[in-house]
């Protein structure tokens, strides 16, 4: 079809809308919520909707503990900001290193320790057995060796790192 016969089948462009595909254009970009791993994001946004507009719950899949860095680092915020890392994961049962020796990693204008954020010399530690409920309760963290940083590198910061607790839900973090 050329313009000419589209010009006179529905009239002038002052005659023509495209509001509806530009709305619902508008409705897709909103659930993307981060340009890394966008389409990942649309599918899923697309996915709540759809479970929205049918009435059913979306389920999230049982979480998985990790044994294996960078994934297998965890916080207690709820415990006086205890700091592990898991080792092994059995059935019921999951071996941690638990680091003994911690600090928050800076205190003004507040201490780092109520958001999870804490200094662990990492030659202080101590292995420990909990159950996966407990490792669930706990926050996924992020672990920053300091030595390994340019600058950081000093003497006194071998055996130095730095956890941080997500600061989102690892429960709701899939959807």
């Amino acid at each position: 079809m050329h313009f000419r016969d589209v010009a006179k089948l529905h009239g002038s462009l002052d005659n023509v809308s495209a509001y509806c595909f530009e709305n619902e254009l508008g409705k897709l970009k909103k659930m993307v919520k981060s340009s890394h791993r966008a389409i990942i994001s649309l599918v899923r946004g697309v996915h709540k909707r759809q479970a929205a507009e049918q009435g059913t719950l979306l389920t999230v899949p049982d979480l998985i503990i990790k044994c294996k860095a960078p994934n297998n680092v965890y916080v207690d915020v709820e415990n006086d900001g205890a700091c592990y890392q898991v080792t092994e994961a059995d059935n019921d049962v999951v071996r941690c290193i638990l680091f003994t020796k911690k600090e928050p990693f800076f205190v003004r204008p507040v201490s780092s320790a109520m958001f999870g954020c804490f200094t662990v010399k990492t030659n202080f530690y101590t292995y420990v057995t909990r159950t996966r409920d407990e490792v669930y309760k706990y926050r996924r963290a992020m672990r920053v060796d300091l030595a390994k940083l340019e600058g950081l590198d000093l003497p006194e910061n071998q055996d130095v790192s730095v956890f941080m607790a997500m600061l989102h839900d690892q429960h709701n973090s899939l959807y």
